[in-house]
């Protein structure tokens, strides 16, 4: 039996299904992508890039305050 993602895949593959692309944005674009959705700029999937020494930098700074916050 197929899984989902596999008859996903397979509908993409066979142009049955189309996904639009708004575009592919760095990590330090995320302001100005949120911006662009609350005024409805957009008509497509965003995708992140997480590559990059700042991106890398960014991320870890962000996994070592998130493992300091208290949990309610």
């Amino acid at each position: 039996m197929p899984t989902p993602l596999r008859g996903l895949a397979a509908l993409i593959a066979d142009r049955h299904l189309e996904i639009r692309i708004e575009g592919v944005y760095r990590l330090d674009e995320v302001r100005e992508i949120f911006r662009k959705l609350e005024r409805r700029r957009m008509n497509g999937k965003i995708l992140l890039r997480f590559d990059g020494p700042s991106c890398i930098r960014r991320l870890k700074h962000f996994a070592s305050h998130s493992k300091h916050r208290s949990k309610p």
